[in-house]
């Protein structure tokens, strides 16, 4: 009963190839990932090497939706493993933690409210503008 979605730009033969699978689609590139985004019960970041901020995930945690990621995916996010976003590098552990948020949808809710008032808190524009703007105004 679970519907996975593989949104991305430019995806690789062998992902394109899990969309033959039943409950797979794999979309490629999109313009506007507000859609999965309400759609989703869970957002998943496998990834194993990510460099930078991961705006996908800024982007799934700021819409309420709980996230499970791994290590390098969240770097460099202010986040809170097992509060606002799940954290797992063990392939197998990383599985279970989206079933068991698939299964809880108190906690699965509760977890991306959490995680949307993090980045709302911590991401906004306005607040951070600020900041650089009282830096760069510094006498200092």
């Amino acid at each position: 009963q679970v519907q996975f979605y593989i949104v991305g730009n430019n995806p690789a033969k062998s992902i394109k190839k899990l969309a033959h699978n039943d409950g797979v689609t794999v979309t490629g590139f999109v313009q506007d990932m507000r859609k999965y985004y309400k759609m989703a019960d869970v957002c998943v970041v496998p990834l194993r090497i990510a460099r930078g901020l991961q705006n996908k995930i800024l982007e799934a945690m700021v819409t309420g939706n709980s996230v499970v990621a791994t290590s390098s995916a969240s770097n460099g996010i202010i986040c809170h493993d097992k509060e606002d976003i799940i954290i797992a590098d063990h392939e197998d552990i990383f599985a279970q933690q989206v079933i068991n948020l698939l299964k809880n949808p108190k906690h699965r809710l509760e977890m991306g409210r959490r995680a949307s008032e993090n980045i709302c808190h911590n991401y906004l524009w306005e607040k951070n503008l600020k900041q650089l703007n009282e830096l760069l105004q510094s006498d200092d």
